[in-house]
């Protein structure tokens, strides 16, 4: 008696290449379950396929998240305001900003200074996030004729 599978069963590939029955993770937890269809598919297949091995792929692979991941201006400025001398680091910060307008890319030219002159902005501070920190120098940004303008003639 030959059992009925629905044919939406998805996780499951035959690679007769390499002899081998691929299955993803989501697939083998189910066919774990007996009785389940992708169950019922593995054992037939195991079974109509002696000499092949069944191999699982690895689940999902877990990145890191970008170090610039929603720093906006607004974070860039709350950062700037616990430092000592937040009010010539604010000022610089709004030169930049405004030497930025040109450019093709604002935010990039931004980021890029921001990230030059608080290399240890993604550290997180467990005990106080927001505490005063010590006065650091301030950076120059980048000449802006390094970077594509705007196109004006649009």
């Amino acid at each position: 008696m030959k059992t009925t599978r629905p044919n939406n069963i998805k996780g499951c590939k035959v690679d007769f290449a390499n002899n081998t029955i691929i299955i993803n993770l989501k697939f083998q937890k189910e066919a774990k379950n007996p009785g389940s269809n992708e169950f019922n598919l593995l054992t037939d297949l195991m079974a109509q396929l002696p000499g092949f091995t069944v191999c699982p792929l690895p689940g999902k692979v877990i990145t890191k998240t970008r170090p610039t991941k929603n720093l906006t201006y607004k974070h860039m400025e709350k950062y700037i305001s616990t430092y000592e001398n937040a009010d010539a680091l604010l000022a610089q910060f709004k030169r930049v900003k405004k030497t930025s307008l040109v450019l093709a890319s604002p935010y990039k030219y931004v980021r890029k200074w921001f990230v030059a002159q608080f290399p240890d902005y993604n550290v997180v501070q467990i005990d106080n996030p927001t505490a005063q920190k010590a006065a650091v120098a301030i950076i120059e940004p980048e000449d802006p004729d390094n970077y594509p303008h705007k196109d004006n003639a649009a």
